[in-house]
Formats: C-alpha cells, sequence, structure tokens
C-alpha cells in the first residue's frame, strides 16, 4: 500500500491540514485520522497554505496538549522560516525589480505567513512582514512603465498567456493586493502598526478606487490588468461584472475595502464596500460550486463577516438568502477546506472563532 504523500498531510488548502482545521469546530471525533496525516513526516516549507505553516496554523486551533508540544517545537521554525523570506523580500525591492506574486500573497506568501503570526500572537513577526508589505506599496519602474511595487511577473492563473507576458497586477484576495490590504487593516485594528503603515493603505485603497468599474451595487473590479491596460488606464473592453468570489472577486476586495474603512475610520469607504458586497450577490447565477475558494461559502463568509461589522442592515437580507442555500449539507465527494466539503460544512456550522483568519475575513 503506497502511503499518503506528506505534502497532502500539510496542506490547508486541499488536505489533511485544511480537514483537520475544519472537524476541530464541526465534529472532533473525526479528527484522529487527519490529524495524524498532518504531522506524519518531515514538515515542510511553504507558506499559510501549504507545509509547516499550514500545519502550525491548524495546531493553533486545538487546544489540547498534544497540540501545544507539537506547536512549541513547530514554532520556531515557522518564524525562522518568515524572516528568510523577508530578507530575500527585502532584498529584491532594495533591486528595484517586480515581485513573483508568491512572494507576498496569501496563499504562499508572505501575507499569508503574517497571517499565521497575527493569529499565534507573534507581534514581531506581525509587525516585520507589515513593514514589508508598506515597501510593496512604493511604485517601481516596469519595461519603462510606473507600475505598483506588488506588480507580478507570474501568471495571473496557472498558465501563462500572451496577455500577461509583461506581468500583471492582481486585485483579488488570494493573488492580489486584496489581501494585504486586509493584512495591513487588521493589524492597525489589532494594534500593530509601523512606519508608513496608514500611508500604505491609503495608497492601496486608492488604486482599487481608481480601477473599480461601476458605482454603488454595481462596482466592480477585474480580476487583474496587464501592462498594457495598466498603460491605458482602462481594462480591456467588454469587463463586465465577474463570478463573485473569493479568491479573485468581488467579495474579497470588498471586504478588504471595509477593513481598511473600519481600521481608518472612513465610513464613506465602508459603505461603498457594504454596497459593493450587496451588489455583487446578484451574480451568483456565474458559480458552479458551493465552495468557500470560488463558490457560496466564500461569499457567504465574506458577507457574513462584513455583517457584523456594519451599523446598517442592508447585508441581512442577503445574509439569510445566502444562509439557506447552505441549509443542507453539500454531498461534495472533495473533502477538502478550499474548493470542498470541509469548507463548506465549516461555513455552515459557524463556530464562534477565528477560523477564517487564513481568508482575512474576520476583523
Amino acid at each position: 500500500m503506497t502511503p499518503p504523500d506528506p505534502r497532502w498531510g500539510q496542506s490547508l488548502y486541499r488536505g489533511a491540514a485544511g480537514i483537520a482545521l475544519a472537524q476541530l469546530h464541526t465534529d472532533p471525533q473525526k479528527l484522529t485520522k487527519s490529524a495524524a496525516a498532518m504531522l506524519r513526516g518531515p514538515l515542510g516549507a511553504g507558506g499559510l497554505y501549504e507545509g509547516a505553516p499550514s500545519v502550525a496554523y491548524t495546531l493553533l486551533h486545538a487546544d489540547t496538549p498534544a497540540a501545544r508540544r507539537a506547536l512549541t517545537q513547530l514554532a520556531p521554525h515557522v518564524r525562522d522560516m518568515t524572516r528568510a523570506r523577508l530578507e530575500l523580500a527585502h532584498r529584491r525591492i532594495d533591486a528595484g525589480v517586480p515581485p513573483v506574486k508568491d512572494e507576498f500573497d496569501v496563499i504562499t506568501g508572505l501575507t499569508g505567513l503574517g497571517v499565521y503570526h497575527l493569529a499565534a500572537g507573534d507581534r514581531d513577526e506581525a509587525t516585520a512582514i507589515a513593514a514589508y508589505l508598506v515597501r510593496l506599496t512604493e511604485p517601481l519602474t516596469h519595461s519603462g512603465v510606473t507600475v505598483p511595487g506588488w506588480w507580478s511577473t507570474t501568471p495571473a492563473m496557472n498558465q501563462a498567456t500572451p496577455e500577461d507576458a509583461d506581468g500583471n497586477g492582481i486585485f483579488g484576495m488570494a493573488h492580489g493586493i486584496a489581501g494585504p490590504l486586509a493584512y495591513l487593516a487588521l493589524c492597525t485594528l489589532r494594534g500593530i502598526t509601523t512606519e508608513g503603515h496608514d500611508t500604505a493603505i491609503a495608497r492601496i485603497c486608492g488604486h482599487l478606487a481608481e480601477w473599480r468599474l461601476g458605482t454603488g451595487q454595481d462596482a466592480h473590479w477585474p480580476y487583474w490588468v496587464t501592462l498594457a491596460e495598466h498603460a491605458r488606464g482602462v481594462p480591456h473592453a467588454g469587463t463586465g461584472p465577474a463570478r463573485p468570489s473569493w479568491c479573485y472577486g468581488t467579495p474579497g476586495i470588498a471586504r478588504a475595502l471595509h477593513l481598511a474603512g473600519r481600521a481608518m475610520n472612513d465610513t464613506r469607504l465602508q459603505h461603498q464596500a457594504e454596497q459593493a458586497l450587496t451588489g455583487c450577490t446578484r451574480h451568483t447565477h456565474l458559480f458552479t460550486d458551493l465552495s468557500l475558494c470560488h463558490g457560496w461559502a466564500g461569499l457567504l463568509q465574506a458577507v457574513r463577516r462584513t455583517a457584523a461589522d456594519s451599523a446598517g442592515s442592508s447585508l441581512q437580507t442577503v445574509l439569510l438568502h445566502l444562509e439557506d442555500k447552505l441549509a443542507t449539507p453539500s454531498g461534495d465527494n472533495d473533502p477538502s477546506l478550499m474548493e470542498g466539503a470541509a469548507g463548506i460544512d465549516l461555513v455552515r456550522a459557524n463556530p464562534p472563532t477565528d477560523w477564517d483568519l487564513c481568508l482575512l475575513l474576520p476583523s
């Protein structure tokens, strides 16, 4: 019998670490097998969703002596990993070259590692990552064009296309600038700031305002822009509302802006974010599944967290509709957190914890 791949065990996105996170909050009696798979074999390097940080994030949610012992051994390695990656990132910025999105994003990059350190209460590391993200917002020059400091030289999706051969500026939460914005806002709300912090938040919000298409409940964003589109100042013709997914779509961007509004005491920005989030729910016909990453569950959790922080009640009706959609078991054959049943069941259970800090949704 072939032993399980340790990489699957150490994956928050599609493997045992994510399944264990869900089981901790929904059905602890089923935890034994996923926990064993999560801790089997040497732990690899990675970001929040793969490797040692993925396992460490899940262990933070397991209030047992065994979990605390494992985390005591693992946490120093994650801190060392973070410091090493920060050093490389600052060298890259000093050299004036654009990053790859894996350097800074939530899934594999330093924003995701920051999430772990926020959850763990590691203020020094969380602050160091905030300081790096402040530098990330400073403009740079690429192919003779002034671009945002987060302009990525890697494909926006998994496969390269001719359109983004000169890089891209991604807007969404999973791989784009909404993730760093949400992280910086959460740091402010939790009492962690660094030099230039407010300026960086304002710079990102200004960029998102510049590229917003439509206003009020019609507000939406393209998934990303190419260098040619950035130079023109407009996305390609025919860019309309896309699938309202957490990962690339309006829900993640709107939640990041809402958190920024709260951090900056900007009620106008909060209201605009609430309108955009409400409006994007009109496009749920574009969903093809219930998943957390790019389906109904991710949208529901973004709306739920924003509604809880909102003074008005405009999102409450929307919330009831979305909760009704997830009221029955999914029957999804994929057991994973981000694309399968574990994430759907976790959103349905709605535990009173910050399990979804890995999505940068709670405040």
